[in-house]
């Protein structure tokens, strides 16, 4: 939420925030089968140790909410939002700065 009001502050009216991340669905068990296709693609890519070696790493430093929780942070703090692309749990999604004062 702080990192948005601050990209908000920081941008004039009508500029753009893009943000391109994982966004876990809500619902529980299709967020294990989304994290289980990409630790596949991890492995696949990678190898099995490294592919852990990765996401022992990013554990440590990345925090996923579901697109409607991060859309949800977006609009509060003065941005509307489109989704502009999805695959699976990652997607695009563009802020623009709306015209009045940042929240």
């Amino acid at each position: 939420k702080a990192l948005y009001a601050r990209a908000r502050k920081a941008l004039r009216p009508g500029g753009v925030l893009i943000s391109a991340d994982c966004y876990p669905p809500a619902n529980g068990a299709l967020a294990r089968a989304s994290r289980a296709a990409w630790h596949a693609h991890l492995v696949e890519s990678y190898g099995p140790k490294r592919a852990e070696s990765f996401l022992q790493a990013w554990a440590d430093e990345d925090f996923y909410v579901p697109l409607d929780a991060e859309l949800g942070m977006l609009q509060a703090a003065g941005f509307s939002t489109e989704v502009v692309w999805r695959k699976g749990a990652f997607a695009v999604v563009i802020g623009k700065a709306g015209r009045g004062r940042p929240a």
